[in-house]
């Protein structure tokens, strides 16, 4: 019997022939592929996420902006009624509430009013007078008094001079004869306009304006509603 023996040449000729196996792929080293993919969808996520951030962060300050001038307003407005016949009330009042507030310099104007019954809005002459109104002080007699934002910024006790009012910035609805005008079921209301500014630029419209009111019963009660 003759055995046939495979030269080497032949076996190394058969191993190059087979083909290689494939490479398996590894978790530990990501291709440039994944690398790519997981940029690409960082690059589309990561501005909603920072709008989104910005903007529970703005509407966040704005609420506080806005519970700070409605706590402002309920406790002035008790204060103001007790004592709203003495002569520096209403400057009283408008200092106080350019203390108390976040930005003075954004408030636009505080009004001092008389309600009528039912309601706790200001007169709609007074509210007229209050959108006109761009600096200085207005009113409406017997009705309101309304100091601008750059009034009450400045306001001292020189601005109130005159003891019963003459002239003075508080004129149509001075704290001296208030009381005579108002009947039984009038109330004594202080109303607010406030503009909230965003710290940022991504929200359009530059801010918000935040109105409010507060009102008192009666003069001399310590009660108030909105």
């Amino acid at each position: 019997m003759t055995l046939l023996r495979r030269s080497p040449a032949e076996g190394s000729s058969s191993r190059s022939r087979q083909s290689p196996s494939p490479r398996q792929p590894s978790l530990r080293h990501p291709s440039w592929r994944q690398r790519g993919a997981v940029i690409v969808e960082t690059a589309l996520v990561a501005p909603l996420l920072i709008a989104l951030l910005v903007g529970i962060g703005e509407f966040g300050l704005a609420w506080h902006a806005d519970n700070t001038v409605a706590t402002v307003l309920r406790s002035t407005v008790i204060d103001h009624a007790r004592h709203s016949s003495d002569r520096f009330s209403d400057l009283d009042l408008i200092q106080r509430v350019r203390d108390d507030v976040d930005d003075p310099g954004s408030i636009s104007w505080v009004m001092i009013y008389r309600s009528s019954a039912g309601s706790t809005k200001p007169p709609s002459a007074c509210a007229t007078a209050a959108n006109a109104l761009s600096s200085g002080t207005g009113g409406v007699t017997g009705r309101c008094v309304i100091f601008s934002g750059d009034f009450i910024a400045t306001a001292t006790r020189d601005d109130f001079d005159d003891p019963v009012c003459d002239d003075d910035p508080d004129m149509t609805f001075c704290p001296i004869t208030r009381a005579a005008d108002f009947a039984t079921t009038d109330r004594l209301g202080v109303a607010i306009r406030y503009r909230y500014r965003w710290l940022t630029g991504m929200i359009p419209g530059g801010g918000i304006t935040i109105q409010d009111q507060a009102v008192s019963p009666q003069l001399g009660d310590t009660g108030d509603s909105k």
